[in-house]
C-alpha cells in the first residue's frame, strides 16, 4: 500500500518534512538508516530516535487522519494554513501512553516548540490552553464544511437563477463523459424543433440578431433543460466553495472547480449589444484571491441577466473552472473559465423560500382585489401629500374643492377629499 505523508507524520514528523522524504523514502528504509543520515534530512533528535528504536508506537493511521482532517492540516494556535504542522500529545505519552484523539491536537512547528517550553514571565502554552483551541478550531471547520454544503445544496434545489450559461463547457462536460439522463423537458423541447434527440441544441431555431439567446417564449423550457445539465455537472464532480469569510486550507489549483460568492465587476469589453460576440469581463478579489473571465453575454438567460445583474459592481455567484493560478504574497491571481454566473444563487430568496414551504395555501392568504385597491389608494394618497406637504390629521366636513359635505367619508390627504359615494370630486 502506498505511504502517505500522514503515516510519517504518526512518527511525529511535520508535514513539510513528510512530503520531501516520501519522495526518496519508505518508513522501512528510514528505519534502515543511521542518525546523522536522519538529522541531516532535518529531523529532530527525538523523531530520528523515534524511528531507529520505535520506543513509542506511532499513531494509529485511522486516529491521524481523523486528527487531521478535523484540524483541516492546520495549527489551532495560529490557523495559519501555509505551515508545516506536527500532531501533539497533550498529555506526554511518557505519562500518559495514550494516542485517543482527545489527546491529540494539531501545531505549527512555533508552536509546537511554546507546548514544550516553560516561561516564568509569561502565559505559557498548556494543555488545558491548546485543548480549547482545538475544540473551537474543530467547531469552525465542521460549521464551514456544513455552510459549504448548504450552499451546493442551494444551488441546485433553486437552479431556476442562473443568468449565464457556458453552453460549449456543459455540453462538452456531457458529451467527453457520456452521461444519459432523463429530462422533463426534453420531449416538449423535440417536439418544438429545439433540441435533437440526441440532446443537441438545434442552433437554427435561435435568432442570432436578439440581444440573449433565449429571447423567445419557449426558452425558458430551454433554460429549465440547461440547468439540469449544469446540475449533472455539479453532482458528478467535487466543486470548492469560497466566499471571503471561509478558511482556505489549500491554496486553489488549476483544474479545480469552484463556486465562488463575492462582490463582483462586470465590464464589456466592445459594443457589440446583439448576436454572439458580446463579450464581458468578471473580475473580483474574494478571500484574497483575484478571479478574472470572460463571457459572452449573449448566452444569458433573460432581459435582467443581460442589461442588469450582470453589469456593473454586483454580489455575485461565480461557477468556474480554474485554467491558471499564479502566486503572489498577497493574493493569488486565477485565471478561470466561466461556467455559470447568477445573483446569490446561495442564498434562496423569498419566493424559492414559499416553494419549499410545504404548507398549503388558502384564500385567507390572499388580500382581496378591493382591500388591496384600498390600501394601494391611501398610499398614493400618501405620498402625494409628502410630496405637497398637505397632510389632514382628520377628515374636514366638506370638500376644499367641491365644497361638498361628507359623512362616513373616506379623506385624502393631499388637500381634497373622496368618499366612498358616488359625488365625490
Amino acid at each position: 500500500m502506498a505511504q502517505t505523508k500522514v503515516d510519517l507524520m504518526a512518527y511525529g514528523i511535520d508535514s513539510v518534512s513528510a512530503e520531501k522524504i516520501l519522495k526518496k523514502y519508505t518508513i522501512q528504509q528510514l528505519k534502515k538508516q543511521t542518525m546523522e543520515t536522519l538529522l541531516s534530512l532535518g529531523l529532530s533528535k527525538e523523531v530520528a530516535e523515534r524511528l531507529l528504536h520505535s520506543t513509542r508506537p506511532p499513531i494509529p493511521q485511522k486516529i491521524a487522519e481523523e486528527v487531521l482532517l478535523k484540524s483541516a492540516f492546520t495549527c489551532c494556535i495560529c490557523r495559519q494554513s501555509d505551515l508545516p504542522v506536527v500532531i501533539h500529545h497533550l498529555e506526554r505519552w511518557e505519562q500518559s501512553h495514550s494516542h485517543a484523539p482527545d489527546n491529540l491536537a494539531v501545531l505549527c512547528l512555533n508552536h509546537h516548540g511554546e507546548a514544550h517550553s516553560y516561561h516564568e514571565n509569561s502565559r505559557n502554552l498548556t494543555a488545558q490552553i491548546i485543548r480549547k483551541a482545538r475544540d473551537q478550531w474543530y467547531a469552525c471547520i465542521e460549521n464551514q464544511n456544513v455552510e459549504a454544503e448548504l450552499a451546493l445544496d442551494t444551488v441546485r434545489r433553486y437552479c431556476g437563477r442562473w443568468d449565464y450559461f457556458n453552453l460549449s463547457y456543459i455540453f462538452g462536460f456531457i458529451n467527453d463523459r457520456k452521461i444519459s439522463f432523463n429530462s422533463r423537458f426534453k420531449s416538449d423541447l423535440i417536439a418544438k424543433g429545439l433540441i435533437t434527440e440526441n440532446g443537441t441544441i438545434c442552433s437554427d431555431k435561435l435568432t442570432k440578431n436578439d440581444a440573449y439567446w433565449l429571447n423567445f417564449f419557449d426558452g425558458l423550457y430551454l433554460k429549465g433543460y440547461i440547468e439540469e445539465l449544469l446540475n449533472i455537472i455539479i453532482g458528478h464532480m467535487p466543486v470548492r466553495y469560497i466566499r471571503d469569510s471561509l478558511y482556505m486550507r489549500d491554496r486553489v489549483m488549476p483544474g479545480e472547480l469552484l463556486l465562488v460568492d463575492g462582490r463582483f465587476y462586470f465590464k464589456r469589453l466592445n459594443k457589440c449589444t446583439k448576436g454572439i460576440g458580446q463579450t464581458r469581463s468578471v473580475r473580483g478579489t474574494v478571500n484574497r484571491i483575484r478571479f478574472t473571465g470572460e463571457f459572452d453575454a449573449w448566452y444569458c438567460n433573460s432581459s435582467s441577466s443581460h442589461h442588469s445583474h450582470l453589469t456593473g459592481n454586483k454580489h455575485a455567484t461565480l461557477l468556474c473552472l480554474v485554467r491558471n493560478v499564479e502566486r503572489a504574497d498577497a493574493s493569488d491571481l486565477v485565471d478561470c473559465t466561466v461556467i455559470g454566473l447568477g445573483l446569490n444563487l446561495t442564498q434562496p430568496d423569498l419566493m424559492a423560500q414559499l416553494m419549499g414551504n410545504e404548507r398549503g395555501f388558502s384564500v385567507s392568504d390572499f388580500k382581496s382585489q378591493a382591500v388591496c385597491e384600498r390600501e394601494l389608494d391611501s398610499i398614493a394618497d400618501i405620498q402625494r401629500g409628502q410630496r405637497e406637504k398637505k397632510y389632514y390629521i382628520s377628515a374636514p366636513d366638506v370638500c376644499d374643492i367641491c365644497k361638498i359635505t361628507f359623512q362616513n367619508q373616506k379623506y385624502m390627504i393631499d388637500g381634497a377629499m373622496k368618499h366612498n359615494g358616488a359625488g365625490a370630486c
